[in-house]
């Protein structure tokens, strides 16, 4: 930023050219609009404009995932899970296979990465339950069951008062996203505009009861005749805490978990 001493005297925009009063002073300064122009065209800002284009991506991908989960995942998420699950989608599209600015995010290519996505990053859910669940699909991938052999007095870290553990169990897809020249932008390849999520909970169990449980839950199957190639069915199992006080139990926002546990 300058400012102007000489005989000029003008306001507004010349030539690119901003001039005003700012504070009293008359200042000069490039306008906004010749800086995006460079940023969309020079040869200087391809580095910037691939980034651009591949966070973008990032974002689309992240945004199905979170706003299909949402409504089961609200209170499990701590206050950063938007901008957490964004950055952790740009470092997937960041390593995959393509052009520079282009690159296609196939969901199924990262499962490790998704499935290590925190919900909250102050508890994860391997901190909580020490025994794994196991998931299965079916052909189509538009059904999943979740299984869970657990002794709730030894296989879980409960926090104080509670007595009884719920387990929520979802379904969501996560499809495949790329880049389509034609908009300049990234978007899905399955073709959906919409988002496909199912949820079933267990009843509720009492703690520190030391013999084995079986849980076992299979929500609705997502309303689709099958699942596109590249998308993946994501599965997130949430657990949460309750505390009986005479004959009512009540939740308790200490200790409640949620994770990725399987992308299939």
């Amino acid at each position: 930023m300058a400012r102007l001493k000489g005989l000029i005297d003008f306001e507004g925009t010349i030539g690119g050219i901003n001039a005003y009063t700012l504070n009293g002073e008359r200042v000069i300064r490039k306008s906004r609009s010749s800086q995006k122009e460079k940023m969309k065209t020079g040869a200087n800002y391809e580095r910037t404009r691939e980034n651009m284009m591949e966070f973008s991506g990032a974002v689309a991908a992240a945004k199905v995932l979170r706003q299909s989960l949402m409504p089961v995942a609200r209170n499990f998420v701590d206050s950063g899970f938007t901008g957490t699950l964004q950055g952790k989608y740009r470092d997937m599209i960041s390593v995959a296979s393509g052009k520079r600015g282009q690159r296609v995010f196939k969901p199924l290519q990262h499962a490790d990465a998704i499935r290590a996505i925190p919900f909250d990053k102050a508890l994860h859910l391997d901190s909580v339950l020490r025994v794994k669940p196991v998931v299965t699909t079916n052909g189509e991938r538009t059904l999943a069951s979740l299984f869970l052999s657990i002794n709730t007095a030894t296989d879980l870290f409960t926090p104080t008062g509670a007595t009884h553990v719920e387990f929520i169990y979802a379904i969501s897809v996560q499809p495949c996203v790329e880049y389509d020249a034609h908009f300049n932008k990234y978007k899905r390849t399955d073709g959906l505009d919409q988002h496909y999520m199912q949820t079933i909970s267990s009843v509720l169990i009492p703690l520190y009861v030391n013999e084995t449980v079986d849980v076992s839950l299979t929500p609705q199957p997502i309303e689709l005749s099958m699942l596109h190639v590249d998308s993946a069915l994501v599965s997130v199992l949430g657990i949460r805490f309750h505390q009986q006080i005479g004959f009512k139990t009540y939740p308790l926002e200490t200790g409640k978990v949620m994770g990725v546990v399987g992308v299939n």
